[in-house]
């Protein structure tokens, strides 16, 4: 169940998902014949971190961030056309979820800076909560400044998420706190710390 929200969360939040219709599955690929024969190409296996004690680094994606005390690490957890995601999980499960924090990277074909993309990401939210959503603040993260999102969703059971969103070279990053209902505010503590250790890396991976 909780890897099914997860990933009933992560599906709909990258604009990839927005961008590509209905069949077009990352990974797949129309044929051109008249047949619609479906094509899998197959995708070049992903980088692994390094992880020292609760230090994640993870230059093929360009960040590192300590992993919060007693939770557990699933890197390239999911991969959906231009956007991977990186999980971190607290073994325990409240009311059939277990809290969870996300990193997604999409890598961007258009030009856009923080503010276009936290726009898009908000119509993709509000759609799938099917109720407006607003940013609810701003907070600095490796060394830029993000927009937040709060915001909750009832399938496959009640959860509550706070996205945070910004854009640095071409990349749109969105680290996601999901958290069963009504148990948000308990869990913010543990997503600041994830936050304020979080760091982009260089071209050395430095």
């Amino acid at each position: 169940m909780t890897r099914l929200i997860l990933i009933v969360g992560l599906l709909s939040m990258s604009l990839a998902a927005v961008a590509c219709g209905a069949g077009k599955e990352a990974g797949v690929v129309s044929s051109p014949t008249a047949s619609a024969e479906l094509t899998v190409v197959p995708s070049a296996p992903l980088a692994e971190p390094t992880i020292v004690g609760n230090e994640i680094v993870f230059p093929d994606k360009g960040y590192k961030a300590l992993i919060p005390e007693g939770w557990t690490a699933d890197a390239n957890m999911l991969r959906q056309g231009r956007v991977t995601y990186d999980g971190f999980v607290d073994p325990e499960k409240i009311q059939g979820v277990q809290p969870n924090i996300t990193v997604a990277r999409e890598e961007l074909q258009d030009k856009l800076d923080s503010s276009a993309y936290v726009d898009l990401k908000l119509k993709t939210i509000s759609a799938l909560v099917g109720a407006d959503v607003t940013v609810s603040g701003s907070v600095e993260v490796a060394g830029q400044q993000s927009s937040f999102v709060d915001y909750a969703h009832k399938v496959p059971v009640a959860f509550d998420k706070r996205d945070v969103i910004f854009v640095d070279n071409d990349v749109g990053w969105t680290i996601t706190l999901t958290t069963p209902g009504g148990q948000r505010d308990t869990f913010l503590p543990i997503l600041n710390d994830f936050l304020a250790s979080f760091q982009l890396l260089g071209a050395g991976g430095s």
